[in-house]
This record gives structure tokens, sequence and C-alpha cells, in this order.
């Protein structure tokens, strides 16, 4: 789940950062996609004491074009991981067997009970705990 969380926080990046090219003392650095300064979350309340053009920014990140294109290469790899991932997920009425077996984990079921669903529902403890 952390490869999705991480992913879901650069596509957040990406989908509302502001694209901006920057110029100090007449000199252009090129454009980079930065946090809104409203984001909190994604700037410091101040400028970063950093040497050179860091030094003017108080956001958390900078993303160039090639950064962007590595993110899209891996949110493809993601992508195809779940396609292949999913047809495996062995279910129950619809329902993740993984799922199930958190469920009767905090019910508090014993070992044998949860052996006995599996036996019941044709599954293994690899399918309720992968």
């Amino acid at each position: 789940m952390t490869a999705f969380e991480d992913a879901s926080r650069r596509r957040d990046d990406i989908a509302h950062g502001i694209a901006t090219a920057i110029k100090i003392d007449n000199k252009s650095y090129g454009a980079f996609l930065f946090p809104p300064s409203y984001n909190t979350q994604r700037t410091y309340p101040y400028f970063i004491n950093a040497p050179g053009v860091r030094a003017y920014m108080a956001e958390k990140f900078r993303y160039t074009a090639e950064d962007i294109r590595g993110f899209r290469l891996k949110f493809s790899e993601l992508t195809e991981k779940t396609v292949k991932y999913v047809p495996k997920i062995k279910k129950i009425e619809r329902v993740p067997a993984m799922l199930w077996g958190a469920a009767l984990k905090s019910q508090g079921q014993s070992d044998d009970a949860i052996a006995d669903f599996c036996k019941r529902n044709g599954l293994t403890l690899e399918d309720l705990y992968p």
C-alpha cells in the first residue's frame, strides 16, 4: 500500500502543481513545477537557508519535465503490477478474502475458526493474509 500512497502524493503534486519559469538576475534557470503557495504541507513558511537558487524558494519540491516523465514511467509500472495482481485476489461474495481475514482477526476468531472458514470457502491462510 505504501507504493499507492507515494504514487497518490506524486499524482497530487503534479495535478495541483503550478508551472513557473525561474529567472534570477536575468539568468534563466528553466521552468519547474512547484506546489501552490497555499499548500502548507508542501511548502515552508519561509525561504529556506540554502545556497544558490534554492535560497529564494519556500517550496519543498520542484519538478522538471524529466522528473515528471520518470513519475509517468513509475505510474505505468504500478498500474501494470496492479492489473496483474487484481485477478489473483480470491473473493468471497465479491469481497476480497484479505478483508475477510482482517475481519476475522479483529473479531478475535481462533486459529481453528479461521482454518474452518478457509476450508468452507476453498481458501488458504495465504489467501486471507498475503
